[in-house]
């Protein structure tokens, strides 16, 4: 069927039964000036909603309803300028009879969200019965609180139905904060989180899956079904309207959001997060003062201040003061450590916080200018010739180089290469690093100073101790980090800013290690993105790595788990006129004083761990291991055939097929999972009815008995996957033995050097997690 479109907004298509609604990205201003773009709601879109929503209920060859966007915003929310202008109680009622409608439409709703869907476009959101969306651009929140306003009676209990009882505080009564799609796929409120270019396929494909639901008897039962479910929402529909003030108010979108809580006119609103944090940085002020900053002496110590370094951080705290600057809210505490991992029991400098910091609120907050990465370094001949040999000419990878690449450059042919990404980060913050370690006048010279003995762990290994990593999963780490470090000293010969005074090896030593450990990935500002980004320009890079170079920071520990330590994020912060880049640190629950915050190491095993840090965590989620199986019907190509299915189940990259093990010899979930996946696939088992079995494609050991009648291929997965593990498993063990003799397990077994210590922890930690492996393979009767 060929395209309809309605009003000039929305274009359907109906394809094997399921329809695709799609607000367009129009452009140009209504004439009332409110741009197209922003999928407002005004008297010409909800026409046009109603009519498409018409045509898709009288075609009974559409069994699925998916409305979806192109361009930046699903909605965002009421068109305040017409509101302005015109009477708005009778479009604030059409608009709540769309919600309504949509919540009890008679055929299986999706919402696929591939941008903001804000405020009343966040309530039409909630009306599908199912929704996807994009975990690369877009946010979620709805603002009634800040606004001094009581919603609708429809509106409040369509959100209690569609949200849960856990978010109802969060989002209906205090608007905690935007909502990302990962925090709101673990909160149940999207069915699914996946890049932007995916939402509309992951739709479709979930669509076909609901085809039955939308045809038949099941067709005639849904609508009264939905009906009796929802008939609370239904019955406040004509329950009682807002003033035309209040409909102003409440269903505005975002711009109009930072309009009112700006006061002077000009101020930037155009995207989502301009205007919300705008209404964070509000809303922080009215609850009181859980910010607090640290005193005078923030990154730069009185006993050895420049002059420049001393205005310096007199700037960035002054800033605070407009919620724009440098606020931590932390405090140092003595901590008692027990023995673990090979380290004795000893007290720590741990960092806490020094006041309660509640869901959503910022525990941490840094300008940009005050931490350390390329886009920020001081030197800007090094800024532009790095950006130029990182990004532009595009030296570090790719099937050809350019002419201004040398010959250092070229390393696409070591193994190595496929941390590219990697090695982009290491190199983008090893030559700024550099460069204000040399200046004595560094704005960061008490920071350099404190790190300026920052080693390598395993590059501070003995030969004798290196034998005890030879046969681990670890074996190769010094000959990764030795390659780094060549790395470091080899590519500054590309660069003419180091020309009269090269990088010595000791510089790329000490570069790397406080990499290494302070280095720390920082989650990018979305809708600025590409515009600011050169990494994003090179269809590479999609997170930045920053180094914080702040006293305070430096006694912050890492944390095993990602959902205790705490990532930092890229926000604009708008205070009257102007606009303030800064990295924040968010709380993802209320945090009482004195709770410990922590980092996250990244996806580490204690194997790992050691080799980088020399030291390994408690409960660590990442298994031990490091064979990488590729399937044969896997591919890196995101088009190829075959590949959209791995990403239905999270098996989108090789990570996902790493054989790794608890001690207790079990694999993660991960690998088993995809491992089966590739296995239904390989083999021509394959069905797009395995997602609604991820229960069973995680379960390690498998049932020994399956009921349904796919029993055999399943049985037969599940005998591949245990020959795999075995394998790997057996290999690693007899690895292991076969590399120490008796003599040098006795040395370090007795050894009190703590060094000695932490390694033979380690080779003990490997020894036992591969012999409960195998024990765990044998048990599994096939």
């Amino acid at each position: 069927m060929a395209a309809a479109v309605f009003g000039d907004e929305f274009s359907l298509s109906i394809r094997d039964g399921v329809a695709v609604l799609t607000w367009l990205d129009q452009p140009g201003n209504w004439p009332w000036g409110t741009s197209r773009q922003e999928h407002r709601f005004n008297p010409v879109t909800v026409r046009a909603l109603a009519d498409a929503l018409d045509a898709v209920e009288a075609d009974e060859s559409v069994d699925v309803l998916v409305v979806t966007n192109n361009g930046k915003y699903w909605s965002n929310g009421m068109d305040l300028r017409y509101l302005d202008q015109h009477d708005g109680a009778g479009l604030q009622q059409e608009t709540n009879q769309l919600m309504a409608r949509i919540c009890c439409f008679p055929r299986p709703t999706l919402g696929a969200f591939r941008g903001h869907w804000c405020a009343a476009g966040g309530m039409m959101g909630l009306a599908f019965d199912f929704r996807i969306m994009s975990r690369d651009a877009g946010f979620f929140f709805i603002p009634g609180v800040d606004l001094g306003l009581v919603y609708a009676p429809l509106q409040a209990e369509l959100m209690k139905a569609k949200l849960p009882r856990s978010l109802h505080r969060d989002v209906i009564l205090f608007n905690s904060r935007r909502w990302t799609a990962i925090e709101l796929l673990a909160a149940g409120v999207v069915d699914e989180a996946v890049p932007r270019h995916e939402v509309l396929p992951r739709a479709q494909a979930l669509a076909a899956l609901l085809r039955p639901k939308g045809a038949g008897p099941a067709r005639a039962a849904l609508g009264g079904l939905k009906r009796r479910l929802y008939r609370q929402v239904l019955e406040a529909l004509d329950d009682g309207l807002m003033s035309p003030v209040q409909v102003a108010a409440m269903n505005f979108g975002w711009r109009s959001l930072c309009l009112l809580l700006l006061p002077l006119s000009g101020s930037s609103g155009d995207s989502c997060q301009a205007g919300s944090e705008a209404q964070e940085s509000r809303s922080s002020s009215g609850v009181g003062a859980f910010l607090v900053s640290f005193g005078t002496n923030v990154g730069c110590s009185k006993r050895s201040c420049s002059k420049a370094s001393e205005a310096f951080w007199k700037s960035m705290r002054e800033e605070g003061g407009s919620l724009r600057g440098l606020q931590l809210n932390i405090r140092r505490k003595v901590v008692e450590e027990k023995a673990f991992g090979g380290l004795p029991a000893r007290n720590r400098t741990a960092m806490v916080l020094s006041d309660d910091v509640f869901y959503g609120r910022a525990i941490m907050k840094i300008p940009r200018q005050a931490v350390l990465t390329l886009e920020t370094a001081r030197e800007e001949k090094l800024r532009k010739e790095l950006t130029g040999f990182l990004f532009e000419q595009q030296c570090l990878g790719g099937s050809s180089l350019h002419s201004a690449c040398t010959e250092h450059a070229q390393l696409d042919s070591t193994p190595h290469y496929r941390f590219r990404e990697d090695y982009t980060h290491l190199l983008s913050l090893a030559y700024p690093l550099i460069a204000e370690r040399r200046n004595p006048e560094s704005v960061f010279r008490d920071w350099l100073d404190a790190t300026q003995d920052a080693k390598v762990f395993a590059l501070q290994l003995t030969h004798r101790q290196e034998k005890v990593l030879i046969g681990t999963t670890v074996e190769e780490a010094i000959q990764e980090m030795a390659f780094r470090k060549q790395m470091i000293l080899d590519t500054a010969s590309n660069l003419t800013f180091f020309k009269k005074k090269p990088v010595t090896e000791e510089e790329a030593t000490w570069a790397l290690a406080v990499i290494m450990r302070h280095g720390r990935v920082v989650h990018p500002y979305q809708d600025q993105r590409e515009e600011r980004n050169p990494r994003a320009c090179a269809g590479k890079i999609e997170r930045g790595m920053y180094i914080f170079p702040l006293l305070e920071l430096l006694d912050v520990a890492m944390h095993a788990s990602p959902g205790v330590a705490i990532t930092f994020q890229e926000e604009v912060v708008i205070d009257g006129k102007r606009e303030q880049d800064v990295v924040v640190q968010i709380a993802r629950r209320d945090m009482p004083k004195g709770e410990e915050i922590f980092v996250w190491p990244g996806r580490l095993s204690n194997s790992e761990m050691i080799a980088r840090h020399g030291y390994s965590l408690r409960e660590n989620p990442i298994g031990i291991g490091r064979n990488v199986s590729q399937p044969p019907s896997w591919s890196e190509n995101k088009n190829a055939k075959g590949r959209k299915e791995y990403d239905l189940y999270n098996c989108s990259s090789l990570e996902a097929f790493e054989m790794r093990f608890n001690e207790q010899g079990y694999p993660m979930r991960s690998f088993v999972r995809c491992y089966r996946v590739s296995w239904f696939i390989t083999n021509g088992w394959y069905s797009p009815a395995l997602k609604n079995r991820l229960r069973e494609l995680n379960k390690w050991p498998p049932p020994e008995k399956y009921t349904k009648p796919d029993w055999l291929s399943w049985t037969q997965a599940d005998a591949e996957v245990n020959r795999a593990i075995l394998e790997y498993c057996q290999s690693m063990k007899q690895r292991l033995k076969d590399t120490m003799d008796s003599n040098t397990a006795e040395d370090f077994r007795h050894s009190k050097d703590p060094v000695d210590r932490v390694l033979w922890h380690m080779r003990s930690e490997e020894s036992r997690t591969f012999k409960n492996c195998i024990s765990v393979a044998r048990k599994i009767k096939m």
